[in-house]
């Protein structure tokens, strides 16, 4: 009985084996064919994030009391956070854009995908310094907030001191 599975088995064995290669090389195809349609999805995709942030960056919002402005410094790093996660994006799309380039993409898309390529990373790299900027502008902001807000609560306690605690009132006020 052994003998007459054993050959079917094998036989089995490399029909799958046969059709797992013949997956995977559709797969890759597939995907080659539409690695052209990604790169412009991408492009697109970066693109539109960079003018949003654009919008974001403009305002010129860097809070006016101390909480409102650790807002948006936690705003600010949650940016940073996206600008990581989009350089990796920008990466790839070099190595996509390469991979394009060695398998052969006519010539008019190859040059189509390098301009749109080079206005996303232009874009980008464009992004930094006005963030680094905001940076510091919510730091030195936070930071002098920080100070008015020790400095309150030294006059309070002076204004208390020299004063009745009935009066107490207005320098909790102002």
């Amino acid at each position: 009985m052994a003998d007459l599975v054993k050959p079917k088995i094998n036989e089995l064995d490399q029909q799958f084996t046969h059709l797992e290669d013949t997956t995977k090389e559709k797969g890759e195809r597939l995907f080659d064919a539409n690695r052209e349609t990604l790169v412009h999805q991408t492009c697109d995709d970066i693109d539109s994030w960079v003018t949003e942030l654009q919008k974001q960056i403009e305002t010129d919002d860097t809070g006016n009391d101390l909480t409102s402005v650790n807002i948006l410094i936690q705003k600010q790093q949650m940016i940073e956070t996206q600008m990581a996660v989009k350089a990796g994006q920008v990466n790839d799309l070099n190595k996509q854009a390469e991979y394009l380039q060695r398998a052969g993409a006519e010539p008019e898309k190859l040059d189509e995908i390098e301009v749109k390529k080079a206005r996303v990373e232009e874009r980008f790299a464009q992004l930094r310094q006005p963030l680094v900027e905001r940076q510091r502008q919510l730091e030195k902001k936070k930071e002098a907030f920080q100070v008015c807000k020790k400095c309150n609560i030294f006059a309070c306690v002076k204004f208390l001191l020299n004063r009745s605690p009935k009066s107490c009132c207005y320098c909790i006020i102002s």
